[in-house]
């Protein structure tokens, strides 16, 4: 799932993804957005903006964790340098701008 409030970062992380094979990808717009799909399909991995509006990064995540004690590999994606992501919930973090070696190495780390 590709989490981000940005067009133009969904898009170029769902090229990245589909060029190493994965075709379904999931999107949402907000954290919010992102737990309602969470609840209805399967997914495997986020990827989660950190700033976004109606529901950051951090919030979602939190959510995730502990409302739904889900414990998939949530990886932050983030401009800024003060996150810290293990406190925060994530299992990573990828700064931006990112390229299709960072975000191919999370999927190995964390799918295979």
């Amino acid at each position: 799932m590709i989490v981000d409030d940005n067009h133009v970062n969904r898009m170029l992380l769902k090229m990245i993804l589909e060029s190493v094979g994965y075709k379904n990808t999931i999107e949402a717009r907000d954290g919010s957005e992102a737990i309602k799909k969470l609840k209805s399909e399967h997914v495997d991995l986020i990827f989660m903006d950190i700033q976004m509006p109606v529901m950051n990064g951090i919030e979602a995540t939190a959510y995730i964790r502990k409302e739904m004690n889900a414990t998939l590999p949530i990886i932050a994606i983030t401009a800024y340098d003060h996150i810290d992501p293990i406190a925060n919930g994530f299992n990573a973090l990828v700064h931006k701008p990112y390229n299709a070696e960072k975000i191919n190495s999370m999927i190995d780390k964390f799918l295979k």
